[in-house]
């Protein structure tokens, strides 16, 4: 007896078929919510301009002496650090749900349309349909990791920053106590 025909597999319908799915157009839309309120260029650019503001990285010579320098290096990067901080939590909640959503799409593929999936021959082309079908949001996921990334770096900068400080602050102490003292 000769095996039925099994019917043309199509990825364009499956595409389609999935992006006339509500469950897609909610993820779409989360999506391009997210990619609104997510300036991760402006924060970059921000968190840059921050950084290159730090009165922390001029401290030489007879400033690093200053103890009015110090202070006000240090304020400068407590003012820094506290807007890194805001700037990667907003970042790390809409990079949260847009990885919530992604991970809801793809169970809801994985599940909604096995049968038709069944038409891949394996499994990498199955991941790479449901990779398709996220471009977007995997994309600005990547790029706000990038962005956090930097955040942490320079947020761990300016701790490490305002420790030494705070060691120049002591060693000055010291040094104005001891009244000409050798130490």
């Amino acid at each position: 007896m000769a095996r039925a025909q099994k019917e043309e597999f199509s990825v364009d319908e499956l595409l389609r078929t999935i992006r006339a799915d509500s469950r897609y157009k909610k993820f779409k839309r989360i999506v391009e919510t997210t990619s609104e309120r997510l300036k991760i260029e402006n924060d970059r650019n921000e968190a840059l301009a921050l950084h290159l503001a730090r009165t922390s990285g001029t401290l030489y010579g007879k400033k690093q002496y200053s103890a009015r320098s110090l202070l006000e290096a240090e304020a400068n990067d407590m003012a820094a650090r506290s807007r890194w901080v805001h700037i990667r939590v907003q970042a790390s909640i809409h990079l949260n749900l847009l990885d919530e959503a992604c991970d809801a799409i793809k169970r809801h593929i994985f599940t909604q349309y096995y049968d038709e999936l069944r038409g891949f021959s394996n499994e990498q082309q199955r991941k790479a349909l449901v990779e398709r079908v996220q471009g977007v949001a995997m994309d600005l996921i990547t790029d706000g990791k990038s962005l956090l990334d930097m955040l942490d770096q320079l947020i761990k900068d300016a701790d490490q920053s305002s420790f030494s400080m705070g060691r120049m602050v002591n060693v000055l102490e010291m040094l104005q106590n001891s009244k000409g003292k050798v130490l």
